[in-house]
């Protein structure tokens, strides 16, 4: 029998493919898998995480309510514009992570409002720990 090369077989005409295949993204629109805050209090052990923030012309004090290597999400007593760069500083267990960062989003939540947080310097000690983290929630093991 002799190899037969795909460029010597012909194509079907009118072959047409009635549906785009696109692949299913676990995370929805996400690229980054978060860590909620109720995974984050099981996994460490913990009622809530406070989140340390400083701006040029403010700080504050917030609570963690999901994180992933990319960012956070903080619950906050006042809005916060998007745009402003900050410092943020929190413990996570023992371990303390702190980075350079921006305010992506702030959203009215039950009277508090939702701040999502990007990193614009996470130290890359850090961004493993958080995906540590992750890995434990994933395989179900407590750090």
């Amino acid at each position: 029998m002799e190899k037969v090369s795909w460029h010597v077989i012909p194509s079907l005409e009118n072959l047409e493919v009635d549906w785009e295949y696109t692949p299913e993204n676990p995370l929805g629109k996400r690229a980054w898998a978060r860590l909620s805050n109720n995974d984050l209090y099981r996994l460490l052990d913990a009622d809530y995480i406070p989140v340390r923030i400083v701006a040029r012309t403010f700080s504050d004090k917030g609570y963690l309510l999901d994180i992933s290597v990319k960012g956070l999400a903080v619950l906050v007593d006042k809005a916060m514009k998007v745009g402003v760069l900050l410092d943020v500083g929190f413990f996570l267990g023992r371990y303390k992570v702190t980075a350079k960062a921006v305010v992506k989003n702030s959203n009215c939540f039950e009277n508090n409002y939702r701040v999502g947080i990007e990193f614009i310097a996470l130290h890359k000690e850090h961004a493993a720990f958080i995906n540590g983290i992750n890995s434990s929630k994933i395989y179900g093991h407590k750090r």
